[in-house]
Formats: C-alpha cells, structure tokens, sequence
C-alpha cells in the first residue's frame, strides 16, 4: 500500500483528505518542461525552436530517468542529439488509479539544471 499524506488540492473548495491506494494503482508521471534548440531537430519535428514546450510522460520512481531521452523518445526521435534540448523544469504527479480509493493527486515542481 501507498499513503498519500501531503495533499494540496481541494474539490468544490473543500480540502481532499489523505487517502491509501494500492501500489499497483499508484502511478507517476513526470511533466518535462524544455526547449528545443536545434533549429533543424524542430523542423524535423514540426515544432518551433527556442519555445517552452511540454511532455507528460509516465515514470518509474524507482529508477533514475534520462530525462532529455524521454523528450527525444516522445517525439519519435530517439537517436537525435541530447544537446538538441534544453530542460527547463521536471513537474511530477503522483495519481491513485484506484476507482475505490478517496486517494488523490499530490504533485511537485522540481527545478531543472540549466
């Protein structure tokens, strides 16, 4: 089991309380902020250089995460050049899946390297 204890959120203006969740309903997902700078990788991908963009892509917490990779692989251009994107921030989510839970969503901004 999964405990969810720092929720923020609120529905209908009434604060959500802390909830249990299976760990197979937990599930992560990262939200990658970045840019991509290579003008010929965005063309490539019918995208605008040097504008904010973002992906939202499910992660295993429990692995380390190339996170350039995940944006590489989520526009279906895998073998592109790393230093074609720059990652602005990684915001991530934790969701119970769980329709017989009151569990909810906790999620955190994580500030990125630049």
């Amino acid at each position: 089991m999964f405990t969810l204890t720092s929720l923020k959120f609120c529905v209908r203006g009434e604060p959500l309380q802390p909830g249990v969740c299976p760990t197979n309903d937990v599930q992560h997902w990262d939200k990658i902020v970045f840019m991509i700078t290579s003008p010929a990788i965005a063309r490539q991908v019918n995208l605008t250089a040097n504008t904010e963009l973002d992906v939202k892509v499910l992660d295993d917490p429990h692995k380390v995460a190339d996170v350039k990779q995940k944006v590489l692989d989520f526009l279906k251009i895998p073998k592109a050049p790393k230093t074609a994107i720059k990652i602005l921030t990684v915001d991530y989510a934790i969701i119970c899946t769980s329709p017989s839970t009151t569990a909810a969503a906790t999620q955190t901004r994580v500030a990125a390297k630049r």
